[in-house]
């Protein structure tokens, strides 16, 4: 993985979420579509088709998904790929979560890592890193995954927490080339 204040990402720590993720909501999988899943997944006729692109990433008025286009577009990229079986939907639930607690890793391990932090919060920040993003697991969490709809709170996560992630790359590399064309 990308190196990080002289060391590497530890994979097994990437490899531990992702498997947190899946051992802790694979029961989810044979789910069925619960309380607006029927309305904004069975009854949603935008979602049959993935052309016009811009059909496909609209909804009916009032619906749990209306005015969410990403969302919208990732249930027509479900109902392609398999229908109306709820398995896709739920691995597509699952796989966005476990994307969002490794981006959240990342987050608070570049942050922990700062110059202007205690030695001792930088040598700690893979583990703490860990011990805050195995949040993964946390009951609350299988909202998002077994309520199919409620895949725009995980998708909004996922999409803050990708710009966070970003940016706080984006900065250190500034900082970098400051520094070093400083020093010459």
């Amino acid at each position: 993985m990308t190196p990080v204040g002289g060391r590497a990402t530890p994979a097994w720590a990437a490899a531990l979420l992702v498997m947190a993720a899946i051992v802790a909501f694979a029961t989810t999988l044979p789910g069925q579509f619960v309380y607006d899943d029927d309305e904004a997944i069975v009854r949603n006729p935008y979602l049959r088709a993935l052309w016009p692109l811009w059909a496909a990433m609209a909804a009916p008025p009032q619906s749990a998904v209306s005015g969410r286009p990403l969302v919208s577009l990732s249930l027509a990229l479900n109902h392609a790929a398999g229908s109306l079986d709820p398995t896709g939907y739920h691995l597509w639930n699952i796989a966005v979560h476990a994307g969002v607690a490794l981006l959240l890793f990342g987050v608070l391990r570049r942050t922990l890592r700062a110059q202007r932090l205690s030695p001792d919060i930088r040598e700690s920040a893979g583990g703490l890193s860990l011990v805050c993003a195995l949040w993964v697991v946390h009951p609350l969490n299988s909202e998002v995954v077994a309520y199919t709809v409620l895949r725009t709170e995980s998708m909004m996560a996922f999409c803050y927490l990708l710009t966070l992630y970003a940016a706080i790359r984006g900065f250190s590399q500034d900082h970098g080339r400051k520094a070093g064309s400083r020093s010459r």
